[in-house]
């Protein structure tokens, strides 16, 4: 008998240590997939100031933000009045390139631009707000047609960045999209 208990007793260990193995690693894998969540300072100005440009134009207004999953890194919408003139402050501050064509359609942002940018051939197509992903009410670049658009896109061997400036002339508004994260 007591050579059967034994034999339960370790197999019992076994089945305890498999368990706390497959815990651990999927805690790990669960750590790794989650977007990197940055604390939100108090103010989408000061967001504004980390992502978009600093110090803020004189006539950027009403700046809204708002945080957007990404692997191993970070993501912000914004939407905020400014004027043509300051516009150009943020173009400037980046070698953005302009686009020849930009559409927002179920939660993918596309972007078209001539073959000669970055390494693409035709442009960015990305996920701005995955369909597991609430946006906010304020978001509404669907709505904008073929607006005047600039964007970057890096990929540097597992990083991967994009910052993306939609501009609307009539209302004097503008979306700016920036995520960095690990493919």
């Amino acid at each position: 008998m007591d050579m059967d208990n034994m034999r339960q007793y370790r197999k019992m260990l076994v089945v305890i240590l498999f368990f706390l193995v497959l815990l651990i690693c999927g805690g790990l894998v669960w750590l790794l997939i989650l977007p990197e969540k940055i604390p939100l300072p108090a103010q989408p100005s000061d967001l504004f100031e980390r992502y978009v440009l600093s110090p803020i134009p004189d006539s950027v207004t009403e700046i809204k933000a708002n945080q957007t999953q990404a692997v191993l890194g970070y993501g912000f919408t914004f939407r905020f009045k400014i004027s043509k003139e300051d516009l150009n402050l943020i173009v400037n501050s980046r070698l953005y390139k302009r686009a020849t064509r930009m559409e927002y359609k179920d939660g993918i942002i596309m972007c078209n631009w001539d073959p000669t940018f970055g390494d693409m051939t035709s442009g960015l197509t990305t996920y701005v707000y995955p369909p597991s992903l609430h946006k906010p009410a304020w978001f509404e670049l669907e709505t904008w047609d073929n607006p005047e658009a600039y964007a970057i896109w890096e990929q540097k061997e597992y990083q991967r960045n994009m910052w993306i400036l939609a501009y609307n002339e009539d209302a004097g508004e503008a979306y700016f999209i920036v995520s960095s994260g690990r493919d």
